[in-house]
C-alpha cells in the first residue's frame, strides 16, 4: 500500500508538471505563495491538532505503515481524513474571500487585478493539491481495508 501511496504521489506531481507546461508557464515560480502556503497546510494541521489530538493525527498517517490494523482504527482514521478535508477547503476558501477582498480595495489599478486575483486563488490551489496529493490516496486505501473487514 505503501508504494501505491507513492505512485499516486508523483502521479499528481507529473500531472502539475504537463498541466504547467500545456498551459505555457515554464517556471514553476508563479506557483510559490509563501503565506498561501502557510495557510493552507499549517492552520488545518493546528486545528486537527486541538480537535483531533496528536495520538490520532500520528495513527492516521500511519495506516500505511502498519500491517495489522483494527477496524476502530480505520474508521478513526476515516474520520480524521474527512474532517481534514472540510477543514482544508474551509480555510482554502477563507483565505480566498479574505484575499479577494484585499484585491476589491485596490480596484482603481487595473492592471494589478489579475495578479492579485492569481494571489487570491492560491490557497485554494493548495488545498486542491494538499487534497489530491495526500487526503484522497489515503481515503482510498482506508475505504479498501475496511471493505477487508466487511468481506
Amino acid at each position: 500500500m505503501l508504494i501505491r501511496y507513492f505512485i499516486s504521489l508523483v502521479f499528481t506531481v507529473i500531472v502539475l508538471v504537463i498541466t504547467c507546461l500545456l498551459s505555457n508557464f515554464y517556471s514553476f515560480l508563479w506557483l510559490i505563495n509563501i503565506p498561501s502556503a502557510l495557510i493552507a497546510i499549517i492552520f488545518p494541521l493546528v486545528f486537527l491538532l486541538i480537535l483531533h489530538g496528536w495520538k490520532d493525527i500520528v495513527l492516521a498517517f500511519c495506516i500505511l505503515c502498519k500491517k495489522d490494523i483494527g477496524k476502530k482504527d480505520l474508521l478513526n482514521a476515516k474520520i480524521f481524513f474527512k474532517n481534514y478535508t472540510i477543514i482544508l477547503f474551509s480555510i482554502g476558501f477563507i483565505g480566498f474571500i479574505i484575499s479577494f477582498l484585499a484585491m476589491m480595495r485596490y480596484l482603481e489599478v487595473a492592471e494589478d487585478l489579475g495578479p492579485r486575483m492569481a494571489i487570491a486563488s492560491m490557497t485554494l490551489l493548495y488545498a486542491g493539491i494538499i487534497n489530491l496529493g495526500i487526503i484522497m490516496p489515503y481515503n482510498i486505501i482506508i475505504n479498501k481495508k475496511l471493505n477487508e473487514f466487511e468481506n
